[in-house]
């Protein structure tokens, strides 16, 4: 440590020597999150008097105080890139600060061609052997801005780690240089609560084995790592790292083993966390640290074969429409309040959708309150001023705690449904109503409704399940929902006239979505009426290919039950499944057994039914055979 600092004294100055370089009207940029300089600048708020008309530069600032705000307006004004803390929001919209949109990738060709920098503070570590400071964890856009400005001033510290990536500096090109040994700064997300756990989860299940991810800033894209304990082989191309990314790769989750660019490493451009996370990165060559005209180019970023993205937002419109930097205004007149920016957002969601596999996920609990009052993130549309940051082309899936909404490929009609159902429940019905007034929807579309109460119902996700056919097929078993129609449809119409007769007693042709037989099938209570659907197919492209039902006889307290398999998926053991799941079901909600009616046609079914487990009451008749049987009454 004493042989760099006396090889390079000529360059080590003392602080406020240091600042006193910084000269009025010049534009300064100021190194970012954890890796922030704070001794040089604390020591630039101490020589405010002599400095006029200062434009300071900054992407992403962690510190809950922001010393420049109460400086007078011809001191210092402060540009930000990305916002997360109050103090520089509220500085923001009471025109104390400005506020510049703009792609995380694109951020340092500005400076380089049309905001040239004149000083920039940045924080380092000490130089290694061949002479080459670090950027540590915050390479992002400081590393390409500090290059191009006309002089570097930095903290060097032995507390930042000395990442690996392109992520240095030669000491040649620091022209002066301060020496402090200090803590860096930290940054701790709180733990997920119930809301954000359910969202995780639902995002999980979208996550396959060997996909690269990038998990953005904010609490429910940060959740998700917390539910991909049991995946395997994930890569990660991503702008932030977090301390959940150190032990997934501790546990040997993140493997990086099925990456198709930068095989076998992480890549990254800064990482916000504990001392703990820092220390895990010192040296560390499974993590590379890049520059965001890098690691957050679409172009590279699609290089990554099954990437999915997954970040967060603050509201969504019906069109699918995602806004993730500005609060609507209070009162009408009002500019919207600018809350967050853009960051990696566009870069990650548009170059996962152009990976082969690829998917851009985004995730946000499905209310919030503003003046002590819950309302809805899902909105009809967008207020005028509302900041679009994606199009309604941009998103493959939004997810809430209440589910998962496929918008990819839908039409307007499909997608509105689908966002509705993933509302909270109480906004649902305003929703649909609202989105009739648009004429974007069928005019009498239904909702699952308590016919007692008028209360909406609640999709019961514990009823989900797997199943492996006795050839090794994957069959995803689950409630059905009211967006299923046009999968019912297709179900029904795939069935030979022999099917059709055995399951409706006639060959039917049509089958549309007003028909009884499949209205009755979607618009169900889960307590008198429950659908289970089979399906088939990788998330986003799957069909159903099996159905099972019962329907409640108040009088007797038994299901009349139904069920319908595509004659591909017989003789699997699918209608054996779902007749004991279904048992079980209807087990919890209280009916006393099953009854129904099959045709003599259908010996395969009446076998079933025979050899059940239960005692069968059988009668014959002209068609077929009427049985039933109590769950209580077991041979």
């Amino acid at each position: 440590m004493i042989n760099w600092r006396k090889k390079f004294k000529d360059r080590e100055i003392g602080v406020k020597d240091a600042i006193s370089l910084v000269e009025p009207g010049q534009r300064i940029f100021i190194h970012s999150g954890c890796s922030e300089p704070q001794k040089l600048t604390t020591e630039l708020v101490r020589q405010h008097k002599r400095l006029q008309d200062i434009e300071i530069d900054h992407f992403l600032s962690i510190t809950r105080d922001l010393p420049l705000k109460d400086k007078p307006e011809d001191l210092f004004r402060y540009n930000t890139f990305f916002m997360t803390q109050d103090s520089i929001r509220e500085a923001v919209n009471e025109g104390q600060a400005d506020y510049t949109p703009m792609f995380l990738s694109e951020i340092p060709y500005i400076f380089r061609k049309r905001k040239k920098v004149d000083v920039a503070l940045v924080q380092l570590s000490p130089p290694d052997n061949n002479n080459l400071c670090s950027f540590g964890i915050n390479v992002d856009v400081a590393k390409p801005i500090a290059e191009s400005a006309d002089m570097i001033i930095a903290e060097i510290n032995p507390k930042i780690p000395h990442t690996v990536g392109n992520s240095f500096i030669p000491m040649k090109k620091i022209d002066h240089f301060i020496y402090n040994d200090t803590t860096m700064l930290e940054f701790r997300y709180s733990k997920p609560n119930k809301t954000y756990k359910k969202i995780a989860r639902n995002v999980a299940s979208l996550i396959r084995n060997g996909d690269t991810i990038q998990v953005g800033i904010g609490r429910a894209p940060h959740a998700v790592l917390f539910e991909l304990d049991d995946h395997k082989d994930l890569g990660v191309h991503t702008d932030s790292i977090f301390n959940k990314h150190m032990d997934l790769i501790e546990s040997g989750v993140i493997t990086c083993e099925r990456k198709t660019a930068n095989q076998n490493r992480i890549v990254a451009n800064f990482a916000l966390g504990t001392n703990q996370l820092f220390k895990f990165l010192d040296n560390n060559l499974f993590v590379e640290f890049h520059p965001a005209t890098y690691t957050n180019n679409p172009i590279n970023i699609a290089q990554n074969e099954n990437m999915t993205s997954i970040n967060g937002a603050l509201s969504v419109d019906l069109l699918g429409q995602i806004n993730a930097s500005s609060v609507p205004a209070q009162e009408e007149g009002q500019a919207p309040y600018i809350y967050q920016g853009i960051g990696g957002l566009v870069d990650f969601s548009r170059g996962a959708n152009y990976a082969k596999g690829g998917k851009s996920i985004i995730c946000l609990p499905s209310t919030t309150v503003r003046n002590s009052k819950r309302i809805s993130r899902i909105v009809p549309m967008f207020p005028p001023g509302t900041h679009v940051s994606l199009t309604m082309g941009d998103i493959h899936y939004v997810v809430t705690e209440f589910g998962i909404a496929q918008l990819h490929g839908k039409n307007l009609r499909e997608r509105i449904m689908a966002l509705i159902s993933i509302a909270h429940p109480d906004f649902r019905m305003w929703l649909l109503n609202e989105a009739k007034k648009f004429n974007l929807i069928y005019s009498d579309q239904e909702l699952n409704v308590d016919k007692e109460t008028g209360d909406i119902i609640v999709y019961p996700k514990k009823f989900e399940r797997k199943f492996i056919t006795k050839d090794g097929k994957k069959i995803y078993f689950r409630p059905i929902r009211p967006t299923d129609v046009r999968l019912i449809q297709d179900l029904y119409y795939s069935l030979n006239d022999e099917s059709r007769t055995y399951r409706f007693f006639r060959p039917k042709k049509y089958f549309r979505r007003s028909d009884n037989e499949v209205k009755t099938n979607v618009y169900i209570d889960y307590e008198n009426v429950f659908v289970i659907a089979g399906l088939v197919g990788p998330i986003g492209d799957r069909k159903i290919i099996a159905l099972s039902s019962y329907e409640k006889d108040n009088k007797t307290n038994l299901g009349e039950i139904a069920f319908t398999v595509h004659k591909d998926w017989r003789d699997q053991g699918i209608t054996k499944y779902m007749l004991h799941y279904l048992i079980r079901i209807a087990m919890e909600k209280g009916l006393d057994g099953f009854q129904g009616e099959i045709m003599w046609e259908n010996q395969k079914m009446v076998h079933l039914i025979k050899t059940s487990g239960y005692i069968i009451k059988g009668e014959n008749t002209v068609d077929g055979w009427i049985f039933s049987f109590r769950f209580d009454q077991r041979k």
